[in-house]
């Protein structure tokens, strides 16, 4: 039976979002963007906005990283010798557990605040539905699949239209009044990460991993790195011309996911090539966050509420403050995901998705 190796720079990826995400939701919680200068030029400018007038790019990230795990997983398990049909019930059940826990823990975080305890449509549950597409979407040959990711984007402004949401995304899914037809239009058009088109960047991590997986040997790596290198800069450079065009407004998002695949495809083939081809354990370092990203996802919540009491309310904090507990916070989870993983991660999200599916 072949093994499959493991492809290193997906953890660090993964973890390198995790600190983008901790760094924003922060910031925006315990100090004000004109205070936090440094975060305000080096996280927006730099990470989210790389060229003026390109738009928050971070959110996709997670829903392509979760497609590229999860078209490795559905692999690996193939090599195995799985049957097809358990493969199946695996990546159904996984996303259902999954998006009950996103409901649940919802209910649990919000139920104070009106409107939003249960029915929030975020990226987790995005990435829930979205694995299970990968799976049918990988019996399918790479250019049906990218033609699948262009007809998401192209049709998606129409779609809303049908759907009878609002071009201006003031409606949220979770408004009262709540209707079952409703909240399932919204999933799959509206809200903060809509079903069609984001589950395309799932889509098109599947194909990146499947790239990454179909190399063989160092050569090939190299070359599929040069052709990958070139197509992503082309992609961020068209993108960005052509979201210039105020007539083509309607197709923002749209636009805005192809950014993202070349922005994140490119940040994905640096890591590549320094981890899974030249073998350096530098940024390894970031795959302790890796292990533990959605039990962070909710647990960040806990300690960044936790500050804004301590503190006195929200955006109290100093710049320095700001940095100090950061990094204190990540020091934390370092610690623990160290001792942590010697149970193997026992008691954490990660375990009981992993158990339950």
């Amino acid at each position: 039976m072949e093994k499959m190796e493991r492809i290193n720079s997906i953890d660090t990826l993964r973890g390198l979002c995790v600190i983008f995400y901790l760094m924003f939701h922060f910031a925006s919680w315990w100090t004000s963007a004109s205070a936090l200068w440094l975060f305000g030029y080096w996280e927006y400018e730099l990470l989210l906005s790389p060229i003026p007038y390109l738009g928050m790019v971070a959110a996709p990230i997670f829903i392509m990283v979760s497609g590229m795990s999860q078209r490795i997983a559905i692999e690996r398990r193939r090599m195995q010798n799985f049957p097809e049909s358990e493969i199946q019930i695996h990546v159904i059940k996984r996303g259902l557990i999954l998006l009950l826990f996103h409901f649940f823990l919802h209910f649990l975080y919000f139920y104070w605040e009106p409107g939003r305890n249960v029915w929030w449509w975020d990226e987790i549950a995005t990435i829930a539905v979205s694995g299970i597409i990968v799976y049918y979407t990988s019996k399918f040959p790479i250019k049906w699949r990218l033609i699948l990711i262009g007809l998401m984007i192209f049709f998606y402004p129409s779609l809303r239209i049908i759907l009878h949401m609002e071009l201006d995304y003031t409606f949220f899914i979770y408004n009262a009044p709540w209707s079952l037809d409703r909240f399932i239009a919204g999933m799959i058009s509206n809200g903060t990460c809509p079903i069609i088109p984001q589950s395309s960047m799932a889509i098109f991590g599947s194909i990146l991993a499947e790239y990454v997986i179909n190399t063989k040997n160092r050569e090939m790596s190299l070359k599929l790195l040069s052709k990958l290198l070139i197509t992503f800069i082309l992609i961020i450079f068209l993108s960005t011309l052509i979201r210039f065009n105020p007539n083509f407004s309607p197709w923002d998002l749209g636009f805005h996911l192809i950014q993202s695949f070349g922005i994140w495809g490119l940040v994905f083939l640096i890591i590549y090539w320094i981890q899974d081809i030249n073998k350096a354990p530098h940024l390894r370092i970031f795959t302790f966050l890796s292990s533990l990203s959605l039990t962070l996802f909710y647990l960040h919540v806990i300690f960044g509420y936790t500050v804004i009491f301590l503190s006195g309310g929200v955006q109290k904090l100093s710049t320095y403050s700001f940095y100090l507990i950061f990094i204190f916070f990540i020091l934390i989870i370092f610690i623990l995901s160290t001792f942590w993983s010697k149970i193997k991660f026992k008691g954490s999200l990660e375990f009981f998705l992993r158990n339950l599916s």
